[in-house]
């Protein structure tokens, strides 16, 4: 009887150790962040001009420009529609939408006003919501979002610019009543999209080196105080929170030197992300069109990471006017999470290859990357980046050169990158404040940085992993292996031991076959 009990028990746990597994997807959730879709009306396919931002040129300067997008260029309608029907096409019933800013065309003030501001991010969002009829959408403005571009407004006694944007722009249908009256008094507002979780959805071109309106300012649209609020209330709620914003803290990977925010606001904000980073489990901004990350270190311990942004690519192909950055293919992500925890299990990159597209006249989006098998991370927390950072190290695995391809959108397939650009982009990563990023580039260079000729072994379709993985751990897996196979066997021969003693008799003759 105790023999019975005992193999009965290990069944049963054995099932619910699979039932567990299963439950636990059940927590799995998906949704979707778009950023910088940067749309140009003007854009024309058959008489523009590559060097006039694609809009429609002199004779002898006009070319047949491809249907989906140029290089030089910011994104026609066409690709805009594509890239929607694509995050449809991979995924129809995210939990959400995070959308990330910029909506405008990299054009001059001169060549705009703020009607057409109001009316080009109006367009977006019908589309986007025609798109995802039942989908919550969460925006966020971008820099380029206000008019003159860059100048985003911080009093609302002078400027109806929020509540334009919420009625002209249509962003009425995205927000609920308590969530739009938040976003008139400054651009952010704060959401809990079901029990555990609060969006908080920040307004940080306020504090842009561009925008010349808030640089006196102590605190613009009194942002600052309201995000503090925020979070304490979240740690009271216990909610797990998610920051979403346009423009990053910290400093550009691609230019030495090329800081995001005033200084000042620069550290008032990331004394916030380190205050409250027990319960901020992720980061999500666009803004430089690049794909990256940054990583948040303990205020009293620079070997301790405790918070992650993730740097999401654009949907617009432009090549920047910033020295030494050049352009990205479109893009789109995809984010895995816990519902319970907050926790952002992995996300896949999707991209679309401009130049097969306009050479085909169609638009097949493909996964560029997926955080699971391309860097080989079982989460998104700070602890897996920091891994991957150091990884970054190791010129054998070829994991920096991997990024720096995906830092594209895989646009360029084998980019070079000296000791230099290697220290730009560690410095860019992982030190966010403006004196320990300037001290960290001037400070001595690895000896082991990937090489500038160094070649990747793999493709974005497909990707090798060196496994840096202890080898004699190799050897107790498979001892342990072992043991688990032999005791499966002892069972086996126990179970069908008993079930002799109770199958009837009248079977007994087939238990005596033999082949002799």
């Amino acid at each position: 009887m105790m023999k019975d009990i005992v193999i009965l028990t290990f069944c049963f746990c054995a099932f619910g150790r699979g039932l567990g597994v299963d439950g636990a997807r059940g927590t799995t959730r998906f949704f979707w962040q778009v950023s910088d879709f940067h749309f140009d009306a003007s854009y024309n396919s058959s008489h523009g001009d590559p060097t006039k931002m694609c809009h429609e040129g002199s004779v002898t300067n006009s070319t047949q420009l491809g249907i989906f997008g140029n290089y030089l260029c910011d994104a026609p309608w066409k690709l805009i529609v594509s890239a929607m029907q694509a995050m449809k096409d991979f995924y129809p019933d995210p939990d959400f939408i995070l959308w990330t800013g910029d909506s405008i065309p990299h054009i001059k003030d001169t060549d705009i006003n703020l009607e057409k501001v109001y009316i080009n991010i109006a367009n977006v969002t019908d589309e986007l919501r025609k798109t995802f009829p039942n989908t919550t959408i969460y925006p966020v403005l971008g820099n380029h979002d206000s008019y003159p571009s860059n100048e985003m407004p911080y009093d609302i006694s002078i400027s109806d610019y929020y509540r334009h944007i919420l009625t002209t722009s249509h962003w009425d249908s995205l927000l609920v009543d308590d969530c739009q009256k938040q976003f008139q008094k400054g651009g952010y507002f704060s959401i809990s999209p079901h029990v555990g979780l609060r969006i908080i959805a920040l307004n940080t071109n306020l504090y842009s080196t561009l925008n010349t309106l808030t640089d006196h300012l102590v605190d613009p649209a009194d942002q600052f105080q309201w995000l503090d609020g925020q979070l304490d209330d979240a740690r009271k709620s216990k909610e797990n929170v998610f920051l979403v914003a346009h423009i990053p803290p910290g400093l550009f990977e691609k230019i030495p030197n090329f800081p995001w925010f005033h200084e000042d606001y620069n550290k008032r904000y990331l004394d916030l992300l380190q205050k409250h980073a027990d319960i901020i489990t992720a980061q999500f901004y666009g803004h430089e069109h690049t794909d990256s990350f940054r990583l948040l270190y303990d205020s009293n311990s620079t070997e301790k990471p405790i918070g992650c942004l993730l740097l999401s690519p654009s949907v617009t192909p432009w090549m920047s006017t910033l020295p030494g950055v050049g352009a990205n293919n479109p893009s789109i992500r995809l984010f895995e999470y816990d519902l319970e925890t907050g926790i952002i299990k992995r996300y896949q990159q999707f991209y679309l290859n401009l130049t097969a597209a306009n050479i085909d006249g169609n638009a097949t989006w493909l996964q560029e990357y997926d955080t699971k098998e391309d860097y080989a991370l079982d989460s998104i927390t700070p602890h897996d980046m920091q891994h991957l950072v150091d990884s970054f190290y190791n010129i054998k695995n070829n994991i920096f050169q991997r990024y720096l391809i995906f830092n594209s959108v895989s646009q360029e397939t084998s980019p070079a990158c000296n000791s230099s650009c290697f220290q730009q982009n560690i410095c860019a990563i992982t030190k966010l404040a403006v004196g320990e990023y300037e001290s960290c580039i001037a400070g001595s260079k690895t000896t082991n940085n990937p090489s500038s000729t160094q070649n990747p072994d793999f493709t974005t379709k497909h990707h090798e992993h060196d496994n840096d993985f202890p080898k004699f751990l190799y050897y107790v897996f498979g001892a342990i292996a072992i043991i688990i196979f032999v005791i499966f066997l002892i069972i086996g021969f126990l179970c069908r031991s008993r079930r002799q003693k109770v199958v009837p008799p009248r079977y007994a003759k087939f238990g005596s076959l033999s082949v002799n």
